[in-house]
């Protein structure tokens, strides 16, 4: 993380004398860099990124989807061929949520009889509920993701 105090006194001294620039530069960067959403809130691309993540490979977004260094898309949250490797190899165990289990302590169990459980996360699609799991017992609860993947 970047120390703002050092990133303040940095721009202040900015020999080119364009402070206010480099100074607005920067704030827009740091608003790009990182956001925190709940595990359980994670779809799409930010869930895919967040998965990268835990794996350790690098991804990148082109036209709204992420690729891996080789350039293949990288979707393991609607990819079975590796999103159903994680949940192999990480002995995920999923089930069709009923109206006897909640797993947020929410009384309305109806609302998961259409649901996927996987832990305490749950999702539309069985590949949603094993990834949040997933990236929650890597990264916890709450994940950094970048602004842009929102």
């Amino acid at each position: 993380m970047i120390d703002m105090g050092q990133a303040d006194r940095t721009l202040r001294h900015t020999p080119s004398g364009d402070n206010d620039g480099v100074f607005k530069r920067h704030r827009e960067r740091m608003r790009r860099i990182e956001m925190k959403i709940k595990t359980s809130a994670l779809t799409g691309v930010a869930l895919d990124w967040a998965v990268a993540k835990c794996e350790g490979i690098e991804v990148r977004q082109v036209e709204g989807v992420l690729v891996d260094p080789l350039g293949l898309q990288f979707s393991p949250s609607i990819d079975w061929s590796y999103g159903g490797m994680v949940i192999e190899r990480e002995k995920i165990e999923l089930t069709k949520g009923n109206p006897l289990y909640f797993p947020d302590g929410n009384e309305k169990g109806d609302y998961y009889e259409d649901l996927w459980i996987a832990g305490k996360y749950h999702g539309q699609t069985p590949l949603i509920a094993a990834m949040r799991c997933y990236v929650a017992s890597k990264l916890g609860d709450e994940v950094e993701i970048p602004e842009e993947l929102k």
